[in-house]
């Protein structure tokens, strides 16, 4: 009995020829495919790991030329200028672990939202028409291409998103936006005198239980940055050696890099040539050291791009040498346990006990100031005791606030100041202790409320928002452990 032939008769030739074809599209994209998935799971270049998970050089990379986009919309033609202030590669590992968390959480970005913000932009349009030649032009400007900037525009669009959905649910109340009102629109005239510390040196013995106590308090206060440990030698120019002599230190700079690249040992390079290595504990390198030289901000965003283990060729500092750069190790940031920063925690403690000290102090003298009612009262007293006197000037009252340095719970305290006048009781200072005469006091013109409301409520609901979302990335950042 003849049965139909199936519609993939191999005895057919051209449907023979058709399934060959098929099967070697398919396999090939199959192989294609499963390449990709294998170099994502083994990369054979790692540039870091996220919670030990491998973050390949090539998705860093990718990730850091978005995040240079990001940063040259931003900063506009002031890029450059910030360019060495800006931890660009730290910034990028952030980027990637809050990307990770948007993708974690359903967060996804459509190809037409990201035409629609491109859309917003006027710079690409002529005479009301979308213009392919200046968005091309504005593109490359950045030093960019056209796939990059569309997907950095989409890593924008997801952060926002992230941002959105954390903090949707965050309020104001009157009372705040009053609060700013008052903030912005009563003026006052300060006048004050400071009580400076007196700094003690940290005892040899602390009790470690009021330190574990206050550094349980402040902990926020020791978040540790990322952190770097450096080698490094360097070759300084001779006082009176001319410019021969510099070129001959450029020349031993050479040197000693040829000897490193034999011997991966830049402790015997350098004594082959005579010099000697130094070498640091872990650095923040944005805050300057008495163990470290100062080096240029360009040499330090060289220092902070690199990768661990790797050198720098001799850089030259205008006017003083020649420095060779190792980076032994690096530590991302992170909440420090207690033995970490202890030494750290024991001289804010002891600064602490000063400025308490200098608080006792401006309280003991505050019984002399508390019943005078003029000025030329709080001037004449200050001047028998030996303090100068400060005028802050008449200014919003935040601003006359903040001449005072006053630490934040003061300046909270201070902006409801009622009447002028008066004497303040002492406020703990950034150094030390205030006294405070309220000279002059403007109140609001509360006129003007209701016209500046909403402007007012956009204000304090975007602070408190920038604070929550900022609290919550760094929640993420200590969850995510980053090495790279």
């Amino acid at each position: 009995m003849n049965t139909p032939s199936s519609p993939m008769s191999v005895k057919d030739p051209g449907k023979k020829l058709y399934l060959i074809i098929l099967t070697i599209i398919i396999s090939a994209s199959l192989l294609y495919y499963g390449m990709i998935f294998y170099k994502k799971l083994f990369p054979s270049c790692v540039a870091g790991t996220i919670n030990d998970a491998k973050v390949s050089c090539e998705d860093f990379d990718q990730a850091y030329n978005r995040h240079i986009i990001a940063s040259h919309m931003q900063y506009g033609q002031l890029f450059e200028q910030f360019k060495p202030l800006l931890r660009l590669k730290e910034q990028t590992w952030e980027k990637i672990s809050l990307l990770k968390e948007a993708k974690k959480q359903g967060i996804k970005i459509k190809n037409q939202q990201i035409i629609d913000n491109i859309a917003s932009y006027d710079i690409f349009f002529a005479n009301g028409t979308f213009n392919k030649i200046y968005y091309k032009q504005f593109v490359h400007s950045l030093d960019a291409k056209i796939p990059d900037f569309e997907e950095s525009i989409r890593d924008t669009l997801i952060l926002k998103a992230l941002f959105d959905k954390v903090t949707r649910d965050i309020m104001v109340s009157d009372n705040e936006i009053m609060d700013e009102f008052q903030k912005t629109n009563k003026s006052a005239q300060l006048f004050y005198i400071n009580i400076p510390v007196k700094e003690s040196p940290v005892p040899a013995k602390v009790d470690e239980a009021s330190l574990k106590n206050y550094f349980q308090q402040h902990v926020k206060n020791f978040d540790l940055p990322s952190t770097v440990k450096l080698e490094y030698v360097v070759l300084d120019f001779p006082a009176d050696g001319g410019i021969q002599k510099q070129v001959e230190m450029k020349y031993k700079g050479k040197a000693i890099m040829d000897e490193y690249n034999k011997s991966k040992n830049l402790t015997s390079a350098a004594q082959q040539l005579k010099f000697q290595t130094k070498m640091t504990d872990y650095i923040d390198l944005s805050e300057t050291g008495t163990d470290m030289p100062e080096w240029p901000l360009p040499l330090i965003n060289d220092i902070l791009q690199m990768k661990t283990g790797a050198i720098l060729d001799p850089y030259e500092i205008k006017d003083k040498g020649y420095v060779i750069v190792r980076l032994l190790d690096r530590k991302p940031p992170h909440m420090p346990s207690f033995e970490e920063v202890k030494t750290k925690v024991a001289k804010a403690y002891q600064k602490n006990q000063d400025k308490q000290t200098a608080l006792v102090q401006a309280q003991t003298l505050f019984d002399k100031f508390k019943a005078i009612t003029t000025v030329e009262q709080f001037k004449q007293i200050a001047k028998d005791l030996g303090y100068e006197v400060k005028d802050s000037g008449e200014l919003p009252i935040q601003q006359a606030i903040m001449t005072l340095d006053v630490d934040q719970n003061a300046q909270d305290k201070l902006v409801k100041i009622a009447q002028a006048g008066t004497v303040i009781d002492p406020v703990l200072s950034i150094n030390g202790a205030a006294i405070i005469f309220v000279n002059a006091l403007k109140p609001a013109d509360m006129t003007k409320f209701e016209k500046s409301k909403k402007e007012m409520q956009d204000t304090v609901l975007n602070f408190k928002k920038e604070k929550i979302f900022e609290e919550f990335k760094n929640k993420l950042m200590k969850e995510n452990v980053v090495r790279y």
